[in-house]
This record gives structure tokens, sequence and C-alpha cells, in this order.
């Protein structure tokens, strides 16, 4: 048995000098997160929105959006926009509106309220949500 320090140590531990990982650093449980998306359908001459947050993939969520957009009766929904581990806001005016994406609601509105005032008035923000990245481990 090899001594470290005076002290004997077993050939089969992980701190002896004979052990096929001595020295090596050991492994910590790294961090694991996944993707969300999230979607905004419009049927716009209507008025419709169809949204969702928190899906699997860039399909799941337009496809789940637009069903909802038709579920309220929209006949011409579209997606705006699909995002990925963001924010989103839909911004409208009087006569348009704008979809945008951010790290944060807050910048998302921010960058469609100031879209819309170049073009339209009495802009607001009409819908936002996030749909951020999971943590599974």
């Amino acid at each position: 048995m090899p001594a470290v320090n005076g002290v004997c140590i077993p050939p089969d531990s992980s701190t002896s000098p004979l052990h096929s990982t001595y020295g090596q650093q050991q492994s910590s449980p790294q961090e694991v997160w996944i993707d969300r998306w999230g979607a905004i359908a419009a049927d716009g001459p209507s008025g419709i929105l169809g949204a969702t947050t928190g899906m699997g993939s860039k399909r799941k969520a337009e496809k789940a959006a637009l069903a909802e957009c038709r579920s309220k009766g929209g006949g011409a929904c579209k997606i705006d926009m699909a995002y990925r581990n963001q924010c989103v806001a839909l911004v409208t005016g009087d006569s348009v509106y704008f979809v945008r994406a951010a790290v944060t609601i807050a910048e998302a509105s921010h960058l469609g309220v100031s879209s819309c005032v170049e073009e339209d008035t009495n802009c607001r923000v009409y819908y936002s949500a996030c749909s951020l990245a999971e943590r599974i481990r």
C-alpha cells in the first residue's frame, strides 16, 4: 500500500497514486437546459390572436398558435413570429400592429411601442409573454 503523508491508502481508493483516476478532476453534474418556443399567429383584419409558449419545438409552437387563432374564428391566420428562449410583445395602434421579441417583456414592449409610434397613434401593448429555456438538470 502506498503511503501519502505517512497514511496508508488502499490502491483502489481514488486518492491513491496507484488508482487509474488519481490526479484527475472529479466531474460534477453539469446543468442541462432545453429550449422552449413560443409563437404568435394572427388574423390581422379580424383582430384575432392565437399564441402559445413553452413548446419543445418551433413547429409545435407555430402549429398550436395557428390552432388557437383558428379556434377563435380566424379565417386568415398566419404566423407573425416564432421565438425561442425569449419574450415577445404584440403592440397595436389604431390601424397597425407590431410583434417584437427581446430578452425581457419590458424590452420587447419598448421595441414594439417604438416601432408603432413611428407609424400609428394610440399604441399599446396588447399581448406579451415569455418562453424561456427550462432547466432539466
